[in-house]
């Protein structure tokens, strides 16, 4: 009987391997699979700050991201592109930088961040504007406050 629960404790610890707690893969991409799926009315409040981040690519603080690295911001509900003009911005040390932000056809959960000229050597800082007038998702839900994410690209 204790080997059998030796066994099963290891092949638990093991069916998490790969990933890490945030859902992102070793080289910082959200995961290719499909990220569970997430009903929007289901549970949820109709308004309030219940809208949240819950995964970035990269990750916060990342160094030598490759220029063309996915850049992504993953929330909890489906967001309400209709909110999304002006509420995002991405920003070097000279300031705003021209991007393209682009809700997944299949999952309006991820928003893309496409740097039009990504430079190497710089650190690049994503905005999300939260609040009543920010980000929302398509329930109503809202960002408590700004969200705020940096990495750096490599420098050759």
């Amino acid at each position: 009987m204790k080997r059998v629960a030796t066994v099963l404790a290891i092949a638990m610890a093991l069916a998490g391997c790969g990933d890490d707690e945030t859902g992102d893969d070793d080289d910082g991409a959200l995961a290719d699979a499909a990220p569970a799926t997430i009903d929007a009315t289901a549970g949820a409040p109709d308004a309030g700050a219940c809208l949240e981040v819950v995964a970035t690519a990269p990750e916060d603080g990342a160094v030598d991201v490759a220029l063309d690295a996915q850049i992504a911001v993953q929330f909890n509900y489906d967001v309400d592109d209709a909110t999304l003009p002006g509420m995002i911005a991405i920003r070097d040390m000279d300031g705003d930088v021209g991007a393209d932000f682009i809700l997944s056809a299949n999952d309006v959960t991820i928003l893309s961040i496409e740097i039009t000229a990504p430079e190497l050597g710089t650190e690049y800082t994503v905005i999300v504007n939260g609040g009543e007038d920010g980000v929302r998702a398509v329930n109503g839900c809202w960002l408590a406050g700004d969200y705020t994410f940096s990495f750096t690209t490599v420098s050759s």
